[in-house]
């Protein structure tokens, strides 16, 4: 089965956080998510939405992917949803991570929102990315 630069770019960041020690220290074993898992323990990482654009030129075919990240914590204050997405960024921003589709030119983390869900009792941070994949 083909699988196209979304898969690779998310399964690349996947293995990539679960290779980092600082990541793994801060969360449960299997913490990142490609959907809201109820019940799930916290904290714990949701792979949430994903955009993808075209960005080939005249001579080669590329695409631009632009994605969010998101952090859960049920602790009290923003800092652990602070720390893991420190700990985010450092394993990804201008990483050079293999991807089983394609070639990654560019991963760049382009914010990072942090926010108190207090009906929930939750702390949430929402970390955008941005990556540039050529074809191969």
């Amino acid at each position: 089965m083909t699988i196209g630069p979304e898969q690779a770019l998310q399964k690349a960041v996947v293995e990539a956080l679960g290779a980092d020690a600082a990541f793994t220290g801060l969360v449960a074993d299997g913490a990142v998510f490609d959907r809201l898992i109820n019940k799930a323990v916290f904290p714990y990482v949701v792979l949430a939405e994903m955009t993808t654009l075209d960005w080939s030129t005249a001579t080669d075919e590329g695409t631009e992917h632009v994605f969010s990240l998101e952090v859960w914590s049920s602790a009290p204050g923003k800092r652990e949803v602070q720390s893991i997405s420190a700990a985010i960024r450092a394993a990804l921003h201008d990483r050079p991570l293999t991807l089983d589709a394609g070639t990654l030119v560019n991963l760049r983390c382009e914010r990072t929102r942090t926010e108190r869900l207090a009906k929930q009792r939750l702390h949430r941070a929402a970390m955008r990315f941005r990556a540039v994949i050529e074809a191969d």
